[in-house]
């Protein structure tokens, strides 16, 4: 490089909108030989002065930049700025090819879901791990990307583009033949890029379906999964199979993005389909899923019922514990996730009371990490240690009366077939649900600096309330607590209450429940979720409510 200045040492003109922030453990030194810029944004004139910026400091530099920011003649306006390599990378995965010891980022908020920045700062955090790295975001990102882990890079390097060139020859032909018969009928490739997480499997099939039939869509879609990915769950992709052909093919895979096709009309990723506002709940809210049974596995799934003794209503209760990704991705470190956690054994006594009513609690789950305890209860069946498929798993999701269970994925299978859903120890705190027919409760976040419990203003006025990674609260001091196992009862007992329609709630617990909607509303990710929180959990915890809002970021 030709110029090392610091790049933190240039006078920002409007210091509320833009925010430079540096991962050398807050050091506020830029990355010395700046050798990679990464552009993720689609509007040109809101990077233009950061580009500008760049190009002042640094002479010489690579660019690598995701396909809605794709045209170099943009940047070259820049004529300080030399470009020795301008590459157009596909997909988050394909960053971990790169190798540079220090990259800057570029961040438009307004380009993407809060969700999709956060996943992608997931990835370069946890995943590709570079060794220097400095974060702009010239749109009002504030500060959400302070964090202080010095990053190292793994030794990848990028393929030639001349290596690709017969994928770019096929994509170019099958874009060509697709545009041509577009008039007729428009053919799509959707491609699933997460069916490993039984989550995504099933909560983005289902939106896109829900919202294919919503909006009159006859577009074909063709379904491509790669070679080597892992099925969460086979029942469910069957069943997917009945609405979209689906064919693993890493060649297809590969072409798609590795061409003209990534950047068409005619590619789709599944990821990409997901809720963004009330006003899309409330639509789907009163849309049918599109994934059913046949007759002949209904009757299966009857008789599996019986041979497990169930003839009455059920509930099925799951608690997220961290052997299901320790057993499905070996290889990779995935420990940041386990303050999600929590004991199935907290859920007994809301078990006990569904048995009491008159049906059955069925614990379940793909992979746990110890049985259930026996209580000498036959309405508590342990389904997850004793009874398990993949079958099972889908059709009890279609005939439980509701689901307990977090915010892991498993639930939005249940939201899938419709089914009421209350999520427990939910955290992170911003996802707050789907549908009107949840109820909900947040874990706590105890201060170890104060010693005591961080209100809920607090938490949802700060920046860590869509934090996934456990060392954002523990740089913090800050430790998520558990619902109680009483706390749990409590919601389960409301939720069963609405689905037998027992229940009334006064104008003193809708007040608490506006309330608390307030406070969500701090929060800049906030979106509209229909969801109601448990509402002995708001009486319970008053005092962690009305507590007046205290800037964390100042102490």
């Amino acid at each position: 490089m030709r110029n090392n200045n610091n790049l933190m040492d240039r006078n920002f003109s409007d210091a509320e909108k833009r925010k430079v922030v540096c991962s050398e453990a807050g050091s506020g030194h830029a990355v010395a030989n700046l050798k990679c810029l990464i552009v993720r944004s689609g509007r040109e004139a809101l990077l233009s002065d950061t580009i500008a910026l760049v190009s002042d400091k640094y002479s010489s530099i690579d660019v690598i930049s995701d396909k809605t920011f794709n045209d170099k003649r943009i940047i070259k306006t820049y004529e300080n700025l030399i470009i020795e390599q301008y590459v157009v990378y596909s997909t988050d995965v394909s960053l971990r090819q790169v190798k540079y010891d220090d990259v800057i980022i570029l961040l438009d908020l307004k380009r993407y879901s809060p969700f999709s920045y956060d996943k992608f700062i997931r990835f370069v955090k946890n995943d590709i791990n570079y060794k220097n790295i400095l974060f702009y975001d010239g749109v009002c990102f504030q500060s959400y990307f302070k964090f202080t882990c010095k990053i190292y890079f793994k030794s990848f390097s990028f393929r030639s583009s001349l290596k690709k060139i017969h994928y770019h020859l096929v994509g170019f032909i099958l874009f060509f033949i697709l545009s041509l018969i577009k008039p007729i009928k428009k053919i799509c490739f959707l491609v699933f890029n997460n069916a490993s997480r039984i989550g995504h499997l099933a909560a983005n099939t289902d939106v896109f379906l829900r919202r294919k039939s919503l909006f009159r869509d006859n577009s074909i879609y063709f379904g491509v999964i790669g070679k080597d990915v892992m099925i969460a769950n086979s029942q469910l992709l069957k069943m997917i199979k009945r609405k979209i052909f689906i064919v693993k093919s890493e060649l297809l895979y590969v072409i798609l993005h590795n061409s003209i096709l990534f950047r068409s009309e005619y590619f789709k990723d599944l990821m990409c389909c997901y809720f963004k506002s009330s006003i899309e709940y409330y639509e789907f809210d009163n849309v049918n899923s599109k994934i059913e049974f046949t007759k002949e596995e209904g009757e299966k799934g009857a008789q599996l019922l019986k041979k497990m003794g169930i003839d009455s209503w059920f509930v099925c209760f799951h608690a997220r514990d961290s052997l299901y990704l320790k057993s499905t991705f070996p290889d990779k470190n995935l420990s940041y996730h386990d303050f999600r956690d929590f004991d199935i054994e907290t859920m007994i006594p809301a078990m006990e009371y569904i048995s009491k009513q008159g049906g059955y609690a069925l614990r379940v789950g793909s992979v746990v990490e110890k049985p259930l305890m026996e209580y000498g209860n036959p309405r508590i069946i342990d389904y997850a240690t004793k009874y398990r498929s993949d079958f099972m798993d889908i059709y009890l999701a279609s005939k439980c009366k509701f689901f307990v269970g977090c915010n892991a994925g498993l639930f939005l299978v249940y939201r899938l077939f419709n089914k009421p859903v209350v999520t427990v120890n939910n955290i992170p705190f911003m996802h707050l649900g789907v549908s009107k027919d949840e109820l909900w409760i947040p874990k706590k976040l105890w201060n170890n600096e104060r010693n005591e419990y961080l209100s809920y203003r607090e938490i949802y006025s700060s920046d860590y309330a869509l934090s996934l990674h456990s060392h954002e609260y523990e740089n913090r001091k800050l430790v998520p607590v558990n619902n109680s196992p009483d706390e749990i009862l409590k919601v389960v007992i409301e939720m069963n209450n609405r689905c037998d329609n027992k229940i009334n709630y006064s104008e003193k617990e809708q007040e608490l429940q506006k309330t608390f909607v307030n406070i969500t509303k701090l929060n800049k990710y906030y979106y509209n979720s229909p969801t109601r929180i448990g509402s002995d959990f708001l009486k319970d915890n008053i005092d962690l409510i009305h507590e007046k809002i205290i800037n964390i970021q100042s102490r």
